[in-house]
């Protein structure tokens, strides 16, 4: 009987686990569209109860009080304008798709950030960012960084928003990839469209650079993570090829930067005083070639 009991006191504890994982992704993901629309303001420091103010012709206080009177009066018009306004995909308020945001791929394509980067800066926006990294190698072909840009603007009514772009798609141990993360850093550091740099876990990049989760205060605001300064990267070739696997990682690192730059000088980082006595990019790859 003492055996019977153990087991069935395993699949209870079981059970509950089940039951508590069920209930914390319930909270964190909700189920309904109404639900997600209040989760997607909540995310951004907006109260329910501040909502009516974006759409003051559509909805009320009393209306918002509860996802129940909101689901009478959410319609396709208001979800599109949610969608709009914080740069998310409507069927995910809709809850027809995990994808909460598109995410953007511009690795061997800097000039077509640059462009992505002036159109954002164009509306009267004012943009920052930061280059999140895996932690420790990554050998694999998992992605382990990925650039999150903070776009900040006015609404019509005056009120100040945080918009979210996710770049994706980069290896940091993979020389050519850090190379083309490099020139866009720099492109947009010349746009005085800051970008940082933090270090955080490999789970962490897993999270949120695929753009199926709700981005929270600990990406946006706060931003976890070791500080690291990816703007160096441009600026000092020994930085760039810094614990590169391999010496021909190193080698192509260097030769993307310095081709990619004789074919835009919007690429090159517009100010070098401070970097005078750095070696050159092309002094560090004809010194890697002469050990070979």
């Amino acid at each position: 009987m003492s055996i019977i009991s153990e087991i069935n006191s395993f699949i209870d504890l079981v059970a509950r686990v089940k039951s508590w994982i069920t209930e914390r992704r319930s909270k964190s993901q909700p189920s309904t569209p109404a639900g997600r629309f209040i989760k997607l303001f909540e995310a951004h420091g907006i109260h329910r109860n501040q909502i009516p103010r974006y759409f003051p012709e559509a909805l009320s206080l009393a209306v918002v009080q509860s996802d129940e009177k909101l689901s009478e009066v959410l319609d396709q018009r208001l979800i599109d304008s949610a969608s709009q306004l914080f740069g998310v995909n409507p069927e995910w308020i809709e809850c027809a798709s995990s994808q909460v945001y598109q995410t953007r791929d511009f690795y061997k394509y800097p000039l077509e950030f640059l462009d992505y980067v002036d159109t954002i800066l164009s509306k009267g926006s004012r943009l920052k960012g930061v280059v999140f990294t895996a932690d420790g190698d990554s050998l694999s072909h998992e992605q382990d960084t990925f650039i999150l840009l903070i776009e900040s603007f006015e609404t019509h009514e005056g009120l100040s928003l945080e918009r979210y772009h996710i770049l994706d798609g980069w290896h940091f141990d993979y020389g050519k990839s850090r190379a083309y993360l490099s020139l866009c850093v720099t492109a947009a550091w010349n746009r005085k469209a800051y970008i940082q740099g933090r270090t955080v876990s490999q789970e962490f990049i897993e999270k949120y650079s695929g753009g199926c989760t709700l981005l929270q205060s600990e990406v946006t605001e706060s931003w976890l993570g070791k500080r690291w300064f990816p703007e160096d990267l441009g600026l000092d070739p020994a930085i760039l090829i810094k614990n590169l696997p391999t010496i021909q990682d190193k080698e192509t690192a260097l030769r993307v930067v310095i081709n990619q730059r004789a074919k835009d000088t919007r690429l090159l980082p517009v100010e070098f005083s401070i970097f005078d006595r750095v070696t050159t990019f092309q002094e560090a790859l004809d010194s890697l070639t002469e050990k070979e």
